[in-house]
């Protein structure tokens, strides 16, 4: 998984709270940091780039924003792709892919 991608998934994540009237900004923050230090700590390189432990993170991360992420398997190495679409305020989708 590339990181600026990574970095989007992030801050994706970390916006559950911006419904809110008044966002906590300091927790957003704390929160998103301790996302990307616990990403970038995963082992992702190539070979073997195993990205099913980096995809079920960051999938994890969505699902608790209200995200519905779907991840897609390619091969037996454990490469994984994942694919999150969000609605904005107009209806339009907004996709996101790792």
């Amino acid at each position: 998984m590339r990181l600026p991608a990574a970095i989007t998934v992030v801050a994706l994540a970390s916006v559950s709270a911006l419904h809110a009237a008044e966002p906590n900004w300091p927790e957003i923050e704390q929160r998103a940091l301790a996302l990307l230090q616990t990403y970038v700590r995963i082992q992702t390189i190539d070979p073997p780039a195993n990205t099913a432990e980096a995809a079920n993170l960051l999938a994890s991360a969505l699902r608790a924003a209200g995200l519905e992420p779907k991840l897609y398997t390619s091969g037996p190495d454990g490469k994984t792709n994942l694919l999150a679409v969000s609605p904005d305020a107009t209806g339009r989708k907004s996709r996101c892919s790792c």
